[in-house]
């Protein structure tokens, strides 16, 4: 097997940056390396497993399945943050720890955030998000009674943030087919119209203050005050909620 020398492979590297040096200066070089590119995006992304993933992270972005915070704006004016893994977005039934013994609850009024910001003033936050809805906050009792970092672990536990999605869009609280119903075991609980799209552009004008809202993140505005929702001698609840003449909560607490 004849044996290329190291100098002529040193010399055809030269040779070759020389005229791809040369290429670059040429004034359409840019344009062809550009419609190449494309190419082979379009390419790639027609390929199956490129495809998929690429709808995948679409249709994840699209849903609000994105890594995101709920922000939480209470009955008191405060801000607090709940993470992602507390958001049950479809209604399934809570089988609550064992060392948790009562659950508190909070209706709120929420919204998805579609666009970026801070210190975003209220006459241009209806810019700010795309989507409303009703939904129930749920707090275990038994950390609440220990003070501020119970406050916060109560606030960590999963599947407690009920907001089911898909969302409505913003009209729908000035429409008449607004009243947010919420009843337990068939007892009413809540009947609540008074949502609107000016409570919801003031309250991203306070939250913004505090931190910055991102594509994605839920602001949950509560609209009454914490109360007590169920107890361990209960066995089980089971939580139903209606906006207009839509079901949109259906979960059963279970101890």
């Amino acid at each position: 097997m004849k044996l290329i020398p190291i100098y002529t492979w040193n010399k055809g590297i030269l040779n070759f940056n020389h005229k791809s040096d040369r290429l670059s200066k040429k004034p359409w070089f840019q344009g062809v390396l550009l419609l190449t590119c494309v190419a082979l995006a379009m390419l790639l992304a027609n390929l199956p497993l490129t495809k998929e993933l690429y709808h995948s992270i679409l249709e994840t972005i699209q849903n609000g399945e994105s890594p995101m915070n709920i922000v939480v704006f209470s009955s008191d004016s405060n801000v607090f943050v709940r993470p992602d893994t507390t958001w049950e977005r479809d209604n399934e039934d809570l089988y609550v720890p064992e060392f948790i013994n009562t659950l508190s609850w909070t209706p709120v009024l929420f919204a998805r955030i579609s666009k970026p910001g801070r210190s975003i003033s209220s006459k241009f936050a209806s810019r700010y998000y795309d989507g409303i809805g009703y939904g129930v906050l749920l707090y275990p009792e038994d950390l609440i009674s220990k003070g501020p970092e119970g406050f916060a672990s109560a606030c960590c536990v999963d599947h407690t943030s009920f907001l089911t999605f898909p969302t409505y869009p913003p009209t729908r609280l000035d429409g008449q087919d607004g009243r947010f119903n919420l009843s337990k075991d068939g007892t009413p609980l809540l009947s609540y119209d008074k949502g609107s799209s000016r409570m919801i552009e003031s309250a991203i004008e306070e939250v913004s203050k505090y931190c910055y809202l991102r594509i994605g993140d839920i602001l949950a505005i509560e609209i009454d005050r914490m109360s007590t929702l169920c107890k361990r001698e209960d066995d089980r609840c089971h939580i139903t909620g209606t906006f207009g003449e839509d079901s949109i909560l259906d979960f059963k607490t279970i101890f």
